[in-house]
């Protein structure tokens, strides 16, 4: 509603309060395109349709009204239909709406009590258009931020390599919207299900040098040398690995310390630490298209090794060199000061 002094259109903070009465009450009981909620704060559209009102508000004064004439409109489709992380057996569905959940009234508060009876009929149909799965669910049951109008809903349960049509329709009370259709094809197993955010690190599937147990991130590395990496764990799926279903894509996020390639025809790849620092280690599988380990791993140079007369030192990183059984300190102790080292 808009107030105006005059013809002044008033904007801004001022009191207003618009007077229920008895004559309003019975205009709004009478129609059936909206109800008034219990508390009488909120008029509720539920169906298309006109209301004429006689309004007047208590700070302006019982003398002076208005005549207000309200028009419900059909109930909006939904918007912005979108299937992601689509796997073997499920995907996700993602849509918008133009109404919210649970509105905000003027104290910033969520009254979804006053609003209730907005939901969503979700549909999936094979690519013969055979009805697989229908389900009513409540907006406020839907994966979503409270007060948005974006939702998301996860499919499961359904057969690889397979075309599906999914569909949404919103519904309001005895409302519905016209549909909107999207076409989804299930894929091969892929390497893993999990999917990373952007900011998730040394986490995912498990990446390994070859005979070590740690992650990459726990592994040491030194500048010149070549590693083989391997993948396992708990959030791989080693079925994709006996029947190749997916392509593992590997980075490095520094190629001046690092540089990985993928091993063609597996699921291993081979490292070469190029420079001392840091880099961040990415695999992302080609099905899903998410990233789903990343590790940060540290190169450090190979150690220097300096001889003072009578005092061998070794100065570097604390690697361990054995020739025989016996360390670098006791090689070089040894060597130095009687003239040969006891290497078998």
């Amino acid at each position: 509603m808009t107030y105006k002094e005059g013809k002044k259109v008033l904007i801004g903070a001022y009191d207003r309060k618009v007077v229920i009465d008895d004559a309003v009450r019975e205009a709004i009981s009478k129609n059936e395109s909206f109800e008034l909620s219990e508390d009488e704060n909120y008029l509720i559209a539920v169906k298309p349709g006109r209301l004429k009102l006689t309004l007047r508000d208590a700070y302006v004064g019982e003398d002076q009204t208005a005549e207000v004439t309200l028009n419900a409109t059909a109930l909006e489709p939904i918007k912005n239909l979108k299937v992601t992380n689509v796997t073997d057996n499920y995907f996700n569905i993602e849509f918008t709406h133009s109404l919210t959940s649970s509105p905000i009234g003027k104290d910033g508060q969520h009254y979804s009590e006053y609003y209730g009876g907005l939901g969503f009929r979700i549909k999936v149909t094979d690519a013969r258009g055979t009805l697989l799965r229908s389900e009513y669910v409540s907006a406020e049951d839907l994966s979503s931020d409270d007060g948005t109008n974006k939702y998301m809903y996860d499919m499961a349960g359904l057969t690889k390599k397979s075309k599906y049509n999914v569909t949404v329709t919103a519904e309001f009370r005895k409302e519905a919207s016209k549909e909107t259709k999207k076409p989804v094809k299930t894929t091969l197993l892929p390497a893993s299900y999990i999917v990373l955010d952007k900011d998730d690190m040394n986490e995912g599937i498990g990446v390994y040098v070859h005979g070590e147990s740690n992650t990459i991130n726990r592994a040491k590395f030194y500048t010149g040398n070549s590693y083989s990496l391997k993948v396992g764990g708990p959030n791989f799926n080693p079925g994709a690995k006996v029947a190749m279903t997916d392509t593992l894509i590997w980075t490095s996020s520094n190629s001046k310390v690092a540089t990985v390639k993928a091993n063609r025809g597996s699921y291993s790849a081979s490292l070469k630490a190029a420079g001392q620092g840091s880099t961040v280690i990415e695999l992302r599988s080609k099905i899903t298209k998410a990233v789903i380990a990343r590790y940060m791993i540290e190169v450090k140079p190979i150690g220097n090794a300096y001889f003072y007369p009578d005092s061998p030192i070794f100065y570097g990183d604390d690697e361990k060199l054995e020739i025989a059984g016996y360390s670098v300190y006791e090689i070089m102790g040894y060597a130095f000061r009687n003239g040969s080292a006891p290497i078998n």
